[in-house]
């Protein structure tokens, strides 16, 4: 109890107060009226972001240092749906370790050269993890790129940007809460669709991350892909996410019962800090996965390539 003081009392509350300003200016924001797109209609696919679209984590029936992502079941959950006669063309240009400039400047022009009709976006997290972020403008310039993406009449996912309940990330929640507030109004005013993870009782919960405590296991992809299919309309996907929750029930242990601290601090921080001194980063040299539009069909499930 010695760390219960009035002074850190103070501080929780004040960031449950942040919390809820941040999840009422989404709230608020998604009941703006938007015509719905019938997921059949949707011919191309292209996925934007980092580490988490690329799937990190999700090994899931992958070979060895391949992943399978939240983006990639999306891909397949949208083949499925309907009577959809065609198979879907999807691309995956997201990297780890890419941030908002790689995004806007790269992925983004790469999605409209594929002539995408639909694009998911979720990226943030590495240029929100600096301490000098600046989470507003951050939130500007993607939002203008979400724009030019509307623009060319592509229907645009925007998933929040997230990251683990944990109490020594308070400060980096704060700037997410900011970023999120800004980039929903720039995502509601171009008409786009906005999943707020950021704000889902998922993400708080252990079983949703891996053992490196940064990105989602396999069940946190899962959860994410069926309330992305969810948002966009796709029949029955609420309760095949429920289903699949409810049939992983045993997969509950929380990640500090897999590895422990120290060994987690080898494992996974100490190659992160060297880079970081180095100047490097995890994505160095990596390719996205599906940089040219691969077809999903009922008969086909994607698999990672390099």
């Amino acid at each position: 109890m010695a760390h219960r003081t009035w002074a850190s009392l103070g501080d929780e509350l004040l960031g449950h107060y942040s919390d809820a300003i941040g999840s009422r200016s989404v709230t608020v924001n998604e009941r703006a009226p938007r015509v719905a797109t019938p997921p059949t209609a949707w011919k191309r696919y292209v996925a934007l972001g980092d580490s988490l679209t690329e799937g990190l984590s999700d090994g899931s029936r992958q070979a060895n240092g391949h992943y399978r992502g939240w983006a990639d079941r999306l891909a397949e959950l949208l083949a499925h749906s309907g009577e959809r006669r065609n198979p879907l063309l999807y691309a995956n240009l997201a990297v780890r370790s890419r941030r908002i400039a790689d995004v806007v400047d790269h992925q983004l022009p790469r999605a409209l050269e594929l002539g995408a009709d639909l694009v998911s976006v979720l990226v943030g997290a590495n240029d929100l993890v600096r301490l000098d972020a600046q989470p507003e403008k951050l939130a500007e310039r993607l939002g203008e790129g979400i724009a030019r993406l509307r623009e060319s009449g592509a229907d645009v996912l925007v998933v929040t940007a997230f990251a683990p309940h944990r109490r020594y990330l308070r400060p980096l929640h704060e700037r997410l809460a900011r970023f999120n507030t800004v980039l929903t109004e720039y995502a509601m005013q171009t008409d786009c669709l906005v999943l707020d993870f950021a704000h889902d009782e998922a993400c708080a919960e252990a079983r949703t991350w891996g053992e490196d405590r940064v990105h989602l296991s396999s069940q946190g992809h899962r959860v994410l892909s069926y309330r992305a299919a969810a948002a966009l309309g796709v029949p029955g996907a609420g309760a095949l996410g429920s289903l699949d929750v409810a049939m992983h029930d045993e997969d509950s242990e929380e990640p500090e019962h897999w590895m422990l601290t120290p060994q987690w601090l080898w494992t996974h921080v100490r190659p992160w800090a060297a880079r970081r001194v180095l100047g490097r980063t995890a994505g160095d040299g990596l390719e996205a996965k599906h940089h040219e539009l691969v077809a999903v069909s009922p008969r086909r499930r994607v698999r990672a390539s390099r």
